[in-house]
């Protein structure tokens, strides 16, 4: 069972898991090399775990595979070329001459132009071609861009919603909130 917990997105348990059978080492070997537990190890290979992008990168280098051997193909993003380098937003946005603010819309595909001095600074700090970050980003917009704007229940859109609706405003909004957040609609 997947979690909701930050880590790298395309991580792929089983071949992690694989990677370590293919050296021969137990988990407890594996987990020592790359200094975790067996249970965070386990969780890992479970899937109820993801590893952030520098643990990933360890237990990568413990095993003497790329970070891409532990994860599933992908469209690659801005986001999976930040997270295979092991670099944090932080330094990303550092890298192209970005607040982290900044960055991370233009890692989730919200900032349709990526300067070249940008690109050639997250070129280098992912230890790929610019064209692999100008592709990637191209990647997020598009990702972006599929998917449907929210609607913003307010003012009197909510009021005729409301009414059409038979409900008082209040309540229209907090279903609203609630079936966005994947609560359902049922009364509670």
């Amino acid at each position: 069972m997947r979690t909701t917990r930050r880590g790298v997105s395309s991580f792929d348990g089983q071949r992690l898991a694989q990677a370590r059978g293919r050296r021969g080492w137990t988990p407890s070997q594996l987990a020592s090399q790359a200094a975790l537990t067996v249970t965070v190890l386990n969780q890992y290979e479970a899937e109820e775990r993801l590893p952030d992008p520098g643990t990933l990168s360890r237990l990568a280098d413990a095993l003497g595979c790329q970070v891409t051997d532990l994860c599933r193909p992908t469209v690659v993003t801005l986001r999976e070329l930040r997270e295979r380098s092991g670099a944090s937003q932080p330094e990303a946005a550092e890298a192209a001459g970005r607040k982290r603010s900044t960055y991370a819309m233009l890692e989730q595909g919200r900032t349709k132009t990526l300067a070249p001095q940008a690109a050639e600074g997250l070129a280098a700090l992912f230890d790929v071609e610019r064209d692999a970050v100008e592709a990637a980003h191209a990647a997020s917009v598009a990702g972006q861009a599929s998917r449907p704007a929210p609607l913003a229940l307010e003012g009197a859109l909510l009021d005729r919603l409301a009414d059409h609706f038979g409900m008082a405003p209040e309540d229209l909004l907090h279903l609203a909130q609630r079936l966005a957040a994947g609560e359902g609609g049922e009364s509670r």
